[in-house]
């Protein structure tokens, strides 16, 4: 799997087996944010990629629960731009 965490992009591998998932091998490129917050918010959201334990969908959402977070990772399906 790959990715943009907001700074950086990020790739590694996803295995995945009924309802669970698990992230392993992260990697992104260090590109400094130019804002901290950002930079604090990009962290954040690879840690809990890094924990997902497990994920459903709830159209029209895919929702990833990690261990140690309250609230899922909310993913939404991008509408391809018409030329």
């Amino acid at each position: 799997m790959a990715g943009n965490a907001s700074c950086n992009r990020f790739t590694g591998s996803a295995e995945v087996s009924g309802d669970t998932i698990k992230f392993a091998m992260l990697a992104s490129t260090r590109m400094a944010c130019v804002d901290n917050a950002v930079s604090s918010q990009e962290m954040e959201y690879l840690k809990a990629l890094a924990a997902a334990k497990h994920f459903e969908w709830k159209d029209p959402a895919l929702l990833i629960y990690a261990e140690g977070y309250d609230k899922p990772l909310r993913f939404t399906r991008e509408t391809p731009a018409m030329p």
